[in-house]
């Protein structure tokens, strides 16, 4: 996206990379399976960034793999993500920074199927992936009522306490633990420290392993 904003210009639904264009899942559950992939915590932090790699790229990973990534993390958060700029990125509100998390697609999925449904009149469930691109399905889902019920969620689970009542602080601590989003591992990688771009070396070296390994077992059944 440029100056001319979201509304003047076409959603994204190809990445150039050195020159080629590469195609991509464009679609919002194409989008929400990456989501799910970057918070499953079964996995390493690497072995999350290449099953989100495969989806997006729909199993052609480019051979540029930092651009790869780039390019990638750019379209997930929907043009927040800029390599380089990461003093900008610090404050940017995308899905990748949040210290609280605020929602689960899995856990959260019926309130939001009933939101877009009673809001939009939008059947998520049976609405194809390429019908709603990502950047679309995240615009209309930050525009949802805050007296949905997927809003109270994010709003209990990421509101600051600062400044409420020790009783209102309690009410809210209560309401936190019954829609916590449930952890599979532990926090330990999900840090708010941790920063995508410097994240990002250190992956790479792994995920060009993997994906010679992928490649290689792909030729071979060829």
């Amino acid at each position: 996206m440029t100056e001319t904003g979201i509304l003047l210009e076409s959603y994204p639904e190809t990445v150039v990379i050195d020159g080629s264009v590469y195609s991509i899942s464009y679609g919002f559950k194409s989008g929400m399976q990456m989501d799910i992939a970057y918070h499953d915590e079964r996995y390493t932090m690497e072995e999350r960034l290449l099953n989100m790699l495969k989806i997006f790229y729909q199993d052609k990973i480019p051979e540029n793999l930092q651009e790869a990534v780039n390019r990638m993390l750019w379209f997930y958060t929907r043009g927040k993500y800029q390599p380089g700029k990461e003093q900008e990125q610090k404050n940017a509100q995308n899905p990748f920074k949040r210290d609280l998390r605020e929602f689960c697609f899995i856990q959260d999925g019926e309130l939001i199927l009933s939101a877009f449904w009673a809001e939009y009149g939008i059947q998520l469930h049976n609405t194809e992936d390429n019908d709603i691109h990502w950047w679309e399905f995240m615009a209309l889902f930050a525009g949802l009522p805050e007296n949905t019920e997927i809003k109270q969620y994010i709003y209990y689970r990421t509101c600051d306490l600062k400044g409420k009542t020790g009783e209102e602080k309690k009410r809210i601590k209560n309401i936190r633990n019954k829609i916590a989003i449930r952890k599979k591992v532990s926090d330990a990688d999900m840090s708010p420290a941790m920063r995508l771009q410097k994240r990002n070396e250190g992956m790479l070296e792994y995920v060009r392993r993997r994906e010679y390994e992928y490649r290689k077992g792909q030729n071979a059944q060829n």
